[in-house]
């Protein structure tokens, strides 16, 4: 069993001293990845708000007020 997960885990443990030699990059990933949840983060967070507070109707109240 420990031979079969030693070659398991050998792609993952090749990719991460690949990313040791390279820490830029690694940052750039985690910079890039962030951006992407920071996206999808708000555009759930907006209907969230409109899904509990009716926000942009009670805006389109007050503007018509």
């Amino acid at each position: 069993m420990a031979d079969h997960l030693i070659q398991w885990i050998a792609p993952v443990r090749e990719r991460r001293l690949e990313y040791e030699k390279h820490p830029a990059r690694v940052l750039e990933i985690i910079d890039a990845g962030s951006k992407a949840a920071r996206t999808e983060a708000q555009a759930t967070m907006s209907r969230v708000r409109e899904a509990v507070f009716g926000w942009d109707k009670k805006r389109a109240e007050i503007a018509g007020a």
